[in-house]
């Protein structure tokens, strides 16, 4: 395992890492248990050290032995300080009066399939949730506004549904949910029975067979879907990968059926039959235009409770009722018209005025003004996931630091920062300040929290201390590991008064990425008032929401916003993304100059 030795030993993180430095290692846990030996080797790459224990994770069926990998795989993400968390997310929007029974999930999903507008069914909804999207493709979205959207459009296997409040996995295209059989060679199969008079939303019949070439073109290299990596799970992944095989799934369109085997029991493969990268797309519409299908109403045909009607880049994206959906007796609203901006003022001026009826974003500024006047309109329901600094470990401003200088120098930064400031006086939604990128609300093999047994200790303290009182020592831990980096690299320098570092002088400049919304614009206006205060110098540069996720997910930047949203409920939401091959690696783990350090 990587020597996680560090600067200073009065840093939490770098102390308790102190029993890591071995090349193996084992996990303690609360339940009494023999534990798994770990087998991360000192020397190794990213790619065979991270990508081997997420993998080794998803063959392992033992569910003690699978969390104690994936709590190793958090300990060695948060070693590097390229994942800088910042507080856990919630929910907060505002919605009209005028609609009710609509749900906003924790993982993110807005439903309105079953709402009521103006306490009866029919009618339109307007929301406004983003700016102009990446894409509609199912296959290739990675946003949760996406996902809203293809939750929509494009039904799945399995779907979620609203159950006195609880968001659970219910049957969807599928008739039931099957039973897991278990091979002989540690493998498991389901087959899925599908609903009988199945139609496409152009009222063609639906075959089995849309789901076999559905995953493995979300599964091609010709695709690039940054979630590829989801189908790992599934047998004969490493070839349909490589472009070089396909998935083992089979059809049979007479009997109605499609069975899929997995590498060994996934606890959270329904979770994936829901989710929207795993939904069917109709093969002759998606060959017909590869690259634009999903955008035009001719040829985006969908299985879901809505279909495409219109869209207007950069205006509103239209969906209106898919009368071919199974269940469309019981869909209540006609029409989704989503509004696409990501003009804070000009969306709470919208609202305001009634021209739109849900919106996800605000001015930040104005949040405890809105909950005083919109108390009945302004709400705060749990989110799972974590708002974070995602680092580029290939950033051209520290090329002539060594790994182990950059990942103290990110450290460093991170400690600098007072979450609890962050989410006091700027969020202030009710956020909580975070330290460790599982965020709270993902469960661990017994039921608890996974939160509540991480840290380098696995005794749920996390990776710093987020307590008010200990910011103070954070910062001075932090101005330390810096002068080490100083000291020991010779590429910057620092002036002292006493025993008080006043500023580093020569530290590289940086740019911070960010969109275009105000709360995103506040936190990275404090970041750089911090750092500033320190003489580390950073530029923020605000681009347009489609832009700003290809130059994050290309590299092309040093320091960005982040956040995760869990898409179920598994730790392995929040780790398998930084694997090598992640179309999600934003911090590009295991990549370029990166790919070759050998240090793990």
């Amino acid at each position: 395992m990587k020597k996680f030795l560090k600067t200073l030993s009065v840093l939490l993180l770098i102390s308790a890492l102190l029993v890591g430095c071995s090349s193996t290692s084992t996990n303690s846990t609360d339940s009494g248990e023999e534990t798994t030996e770990t087998t991360t080797v000192d020397g190794n790459t990213w790619a065979k050290t991270y990508d081997a224990l997420i993998s080794k994770s998803k063959a392992e069926s033992d569910p003690t032995a699978r969390f104690e990998l994936l709590h190793e795989a958090e300990n060695l993400l948060m070693s590097t300080g390229a994942i800088t968390p910042i507080y856990y997310y919630v929910n907060n929007f505002m919605a009209s009066k005028r609609i009710t029974n609509f749900y906003a999930s924790p993982l993110g999903y807005r439903i309105f399939t079953y709402a009521l507008v103006d306490g009866k069914p029919g009618g339109t909804i307007v929301a406004c949730l983003a700016s102009e999207p990446d894409t509609l493709d199912p296959a290739k979205n990675t946003t949760v506004d996406g996902a809203t959207y293809a939750a929509s459009v494009y039904g799945g296997l399995l779907g979620y549904q609203d159950d006195d409040g609880l968001f659970i996995l219910t049957a969807d295209l599928a008739a039931e949910i099957p039973e897991a059989v278990k091979n002989d060679d540690g493998t498991v199969t389901y087959e899925f029975k599908l609903r009988d008079g199945l139609k496409w939303s152009d009222d063609s019949d639906f075959k089995a067979s849309e789901f076999v070439y559905s995953w493995n073109r979300a599964v091609s290299p010709d695709t690039a879907a940054d979630y590829a990596y989801l189908f790992e799970v599934v047998d004969g992944y490493e070839d349909a990968i490589a472009g070089k095989g396909e998935l083992n799934i089979s059809a049979d369109d007479e009997a109605n059926t499609f069975t899929v085997t997995l590498i060994a029991d996934t606890p959270y493969f329904f979770d994936l039959t829901a989710f929207p990268t795993f939904a069917p797309v109709k093969q002759s519409s998606v060959e017909a235009n590869e690259e634009a299908w999903a955008n035009d109403p001719a040829t985006a045909i969908s299985m879901g409770a809505y279909k495409l009607e219109s869209k207007e880049t950069g205006k509103q994206i239209t969906f209106v009722k898919n009368e071919n959906y199974w269940n469309a007796e019981n869909v209540t609203v006609e029409k989704l018209n989503f509004a696409l901006s990501d003009d804070d003022n000009a969306i709470l001026s919208n609202f305001k005025t009634g021209d739109y009826m849900f919106i996800g974003s605000f001015p930040i500024n104005e949040i405890n003004t809105l909950k005083a006047n919109y108390p009945d309109e302004f709400f705060t329901v749990p989110y799972i996931g974590t708002y974070y600094i995602s680092w580029n470990v290939n950033a051209p401003e520290f090329e002539d630091f060594d790994e182990t200088q950059r990942e103290d120098i990110r450290l460093a930064l991170g400690l600098l920062l007072d979450r609890n400031h962050i989410v006091n006086n700027i969020t202030m939604g009710g956020q909580n300040p975070a330290n460790s990128f599982v965020p709270d609300g993902i469960s661990d093999y017994n039921g608890t929290q996974f939160t509540a047994h991480n840290g380098i200790n696995g005794d749920g303290s996390g990776y710093f201390s987020v307590d008010e009182a200990d910011y103070a020592e954070n910062a001075a831990t932090a101005v330390e590991m810096l002068k080490a980096v100083a000291d020991d690299s010779g590429l910057f320098s620092y002036t002292e008064s006493g025993d008080t570092v006043m500023f580093f002088e020569g530290f590289p400049e940086l740019i911070y990425l960010t969109n275009n919304t105000t709360g995103h614009i506040a936190i990275a206006e404090y970041i750089q008032s911090v750092w500033g205060s320190y003489g580390i110098t950073i530029n923020i540069e605000s681009q347009e929401w489609a832009t700003f996720l290809d130059n994050r997910k290309a590299g092309n930047y040093s320091v960005a916003r982040n956040g995760w949203i869990a898409d179920y409920d598994d730790p392995i939401s929040f780790l398998d993304m930084w694997v090598t091959s992640s179309g999600n690696n934003d911090a590009q783990f295991g990549k370029g100059t990166h790919g070759q350090y050998t240090g793990y």
